[in-house]
């Protein structure tokens, strides 16, 4: 069976005053303890400015903790997890809507699920973080941003009914990696970059890379990478 190793990197950037992004590996909090229902990672990127981006990006990524508290009988895998996706998008929405000082709250969300044996992952997306996978030497961008030709979100956590989900499942093998981002990232370095980072050593050296080389380049938003790599059992 095979085992993932995962670090994350995230920086406010060199011109904004707050981080507004929020990323979460699920199998490393207290109460997910069994690995039955997979391993969930997940990267945010709030949008309304201070208080209310990080908020949105915080109530997007921590939702998905009921992913493993759903009871068995109620428990469906991918279904489950779907439906915490648009509970919180209507958590957020209430709030966008009822409170003045969260007006124009929103957020992006990429997360992926990776099976117990770490053999396939689905990708969810929404907005445009995007996710990434990187195998011997090659890379492939498995999302698309949702945004018009003016940049503009089209669709987002936060925007009410309108709120799709973009799924990709994919098949993974040892030495595979895959990358979540926010646009901090890959708003900022060209592809060729991204691809010659995802080379480095390990996880943890790639996502410092990865915010390092968004900081070099101006630092103009937040910035944060998640990296998931598949690495067979020694056992």
């Amino acid at each position: 069976m095979a085992q993932l190793v995962i670090a994350a990197s995230s920086v406010t950037g060199l011109l904004r005053q707050h981080n507004e992004d929020a990323w979460r590996i699920y199998r490393d909090q207290e109460f997910v303890r069994s690995t039955d229902r997979g391993c969930l990672v997940a990267v945010a990127d709030g949008m309304g400015g201070g208080r209310a981006g990080r908020d949105a990006a915080w109530m997007s990524v921590d939702q998905l903790a009921h992913y493993y508290h759903t009871p068995t009988k109620k428990f469906k895998g991918e279904e489950t997890l779907q439906a915490m996706v648009f509970r919180c998008n209507d958590a957020v929405t209430r709030l966008r809507t009822s409170s003045n000082s969260h007006y124009g709250m929103g957020s992006t969300l990429v997360t992926a699920l990776f099976d117990e044996a770490a053999t396939s992952a689905t990708v969810f997306n929404i907005g445009d973080s995007a996710a990434w996978l990187w195998r011997r030497g090659r890379h492939l961008l498995l999302t698309t941003p949702h945004q018009n030709e003016a940049g503009k979100l089209t669709n987002h956590i936060g925007m009410g009914p309108g709120l799709w989900i973009e799924r990709v499942r994919v098949k993974l093998a040892p030495g595979d990696r895959l990358l979540l981002s926010s646009d901090g990232i890959h708003g900022y370095i060209d592809e060729e970059t991204i691809g010659a980072l995802l080379c480095g050593a390990d996880p943890k050296a790639i996502v410092t890379s990865l915010t390092e080389a968004a900081d070099g380049v101006g630092g103009k938003d937040n910035a944060t990478a998640l990296v998931a790599e598949v690495r067979p059992d020694q056992a």
